[in-house]
This record gives C-alpha cells, structure tokens and sequence, in this order.
C-alpha cells in the first residue's frame, strides 16, 4: 500500500493548479513547495538505505518485486477480484455510497459547494484509483477512498439542506438532510453493531478470519515466548507474522511471511532457496509449520503452486530432522482452538492432521 500513495500526489499536485487558477494565480510556488515536501521523506530513506548498505535490498523489494507483484493477475480477473474485494464493505453500509456519488453531483452546479464537493470528488477517485494496481481489490484498500466519500457524503447533505430552506411553505422537508443522516449512520451501525460493540475481541477474529491461524495466534505466542530467550529466533513455515510480533522474538529469516516466495512470479525461485539458507544459518529455537494452504499462497495455480509447495515439503523433510515435535494445535470457524503442548499431544484425539505443529529443536 506504499507506492498506492503514489496516486494521490499528481492528484494533489493537480488540486494545488486548481485552486491557484481560481484565485487567478500562477500557483507554481505552491505546487513546487508541495513536490519538494513529498519528495524529501523518500529521497532521505534511500540516502539512509544507501548509508547502511542496504540500498540494493531496498530496490529490490520496494521496485523490483513490486512490479512483478502487480503483474500477477490478469485483466480478465478484474471482476472476480473485484467483487470479491468490495461486496463484503458494501454490505457493511450501503446507503453510504449512493449518498456520495449524489455528492459528486454537485460538481456541475455553481454553488458555495463545488470545491468542497471537487476536493471530496479528487480524493474519492484517487482513493480507488489507488486501489486498482494489480488488481487485488483486498477490502482494506478502499480505505484510501474513504475520507473522499466522507466529504461528498457531508457536502451533498450540507447542500441539500441549504436548497430546502430555500424552498418556501414546505418546513417539514427541512428535516430530510437530518433524516437521511440517520438512515445514513444507522445504517452502518445496525450493520456492524454486534461486530463493533457485542462480541468479545477472539470471537470478531474469529468471525472475520474464519477457519485460520489468526485466532490461535496469541496462544501459540505465549507458549514461544515461555520457552525462548530474547536472542533466540523462531522460523514460521506460513504467513503469520503476528507470531513474531506477538512472541517478541525475532524471525530466523528476512521473510516473515511466504506469500511472495508461493506466487507466480520470476523472483520466487531464488527467494526460496534465500529463505531455507538464511533458516539453516540461524538455526532457530522454534519453526511453526502452518498446515492450511491460506496461509501459503495468496494465488493458487493449478499444476504450478504443488510443485512449489513441493519444493518446502521436500526441503522441510530433511531439515526437520534437527527438530522435535513439541506442539499441536486444531482450529475451526467459530470455535476456540484446541492446543497441545509436550505431554498433553498423546491425549489428542482428532484423527485429522494438526492445523498447526511446533516444533523444538533438538
């Protein structure tokens, strides 16, 4: 989402001409002022990259795999993933969108709230504009495009009332901006009401998560952060950074998460074999191998992504001999996990393979 942020400066390099044009200015010292203000923040990373010799790295993720990253989906997939990424948060509060597009209306009147409705409007199409790089449409992009359709809501509502109390003999309409803010907030909160104030912080995880590691996660933490020191490192064989985080120990290996070494793209093969030599290297106290398939790839292609995991299973065959079996744990959508620690995993009795298993080293 760091170089999705890229769209909103030419957008507001653009607003800054805009307004200085509708002041009759040349506007050429602001927008200047503003391009060396964006500027400066990444031109001093790369010098501290540089400076700590790191500056290969740096392009190396922030350009190099970027490009490769958005290049994965193809055209055609735009309305699945689309779809996929936007029901969900137009469910949680529909009447929230038409309310901002009637917003965007008010750029072709001439009124006290075309620029209100034009800065709304230049941040609401930035903000999905930005959401649209390789078309992964995930529910958290939209973000950007919030605070842009916050404002056309609040502009529409705003001009609409001042419209009504222009409108003679009819008081009783004065109330509708007032009601449609009702029907507009209710909306939302009836929606998300049991999510954002009923249940207990495991069970939303849960509900939003579903059959997935998440959950289990501070669980699994603690038990790491009880059996290891601050200078011991873990390995997680998955894309569950929160363990790091929440175990406060290190990770064996500059990759905290799999995804980018599981996707079709030409850099993963020799992230792979980065990753299983930097493990091997620091010989971590504990390695959580994550068995649901979620959590390794973010795209599945058939025939392409078994020979990948292939390629781990096979690696984790022979070096999981320097370890021991050390833990288990089962989860499902909408239950509390089941762990099991050292003596207690004789006493499993799910014939299923174990979602996740810990393991100590020898």
């Amino acid at each position: 989402m760091k170089q999705h942020a890229l769209f909103f400066v030419p957008a507001m390099a653009g607003w800054q001409f805009w307004q200085a044009r509708q002041r009759s200015e040349r506007g050429l010292a602001g927008i200047t002022l503003f391009l060396t203000g964006t500027a400066a923040p990444p031109v001093l990373m790369a010098a501290v990259m540089a400076e700590a010799g790191v500056w290969n790295r740096f392009v190396y993720w922030t350009i190099q795999y970027a490009r490769d990253y958005v290049s994965i989906f193809p055209l055609q997939a735009v309305p699945r993933q689309f779809t996929a990424g936007f029901g969900p948060l137009f469910d949680s509060g529909i009447w929230v969108w038409p309310a901002g597009l009637a917003g965007l209306s008010l750029l072709f009147f001439r009124g006290r709230f075309r620029v209100a409705a034009a800065a709304g409007a230049g941040l609401f199409l930035t903000g999905l504009a930005a959401a649209v790089p390789g078309y992964y449409f995930r529910g958290h992009y939209f973000l950007m495009a919030m605070p842009g359709l916050a404002l056309l809501n609040a502009v529409w509502l705003a001009a609409l009332a001042e419209k009504l109390k222009k409108t003679p003999g009819r008081r009783a309409l004065g109330l509708l901006p007032a009601g449609l803010l009702v029907i507009i907030t209710g909306d939302l909160l009836v929606r998300n009401a049991e999510m954002w104030f009923r249940l207990p912080a495991a069970e939303v995880t849960s509900r939003i998560y579903g059959a997935s590691p998440f959950p289990a996660s501070p669980g699994i933490a603690g038990y790491l952060a009880a059996h290891t020191g601050p200078a011991d490192t873990i390995a997680v064989l998955g894309s569950e950074p929160q363990l790091f985080f929440l175990a406060h120990r290190h990770s064996a290996t500059g990759y905290i998460y799999v995804y980018p070494l599981t996707e079709p793209q030409p850099l993963a093969p020799a992230m792979r074999q980065e990753f299983f030599k930097e493990i091997e290297q620091a010989r971590p106290a504990y390695v959580v191998y994550v068995n649901t398939l979620s959590s390794w790839c973010s795209a599945v292609i058939p025939g392409d992504t078994a020979k990948v995991l292939d390629s781990f299973q096979n690696w984790w065959v022979d070096y999981s001999k320097n370890y021991q079996l050390a833990g288990l744990v089962d989860y499902a959508a909408n239950k509390p996990a089941d762990f099991y620690w050292d003596g207690q995993m004789a006493g499993r009795t799910n014939p299923a393979p174990a979602n996740i298993l810990i393991y100590r080293r020898n």
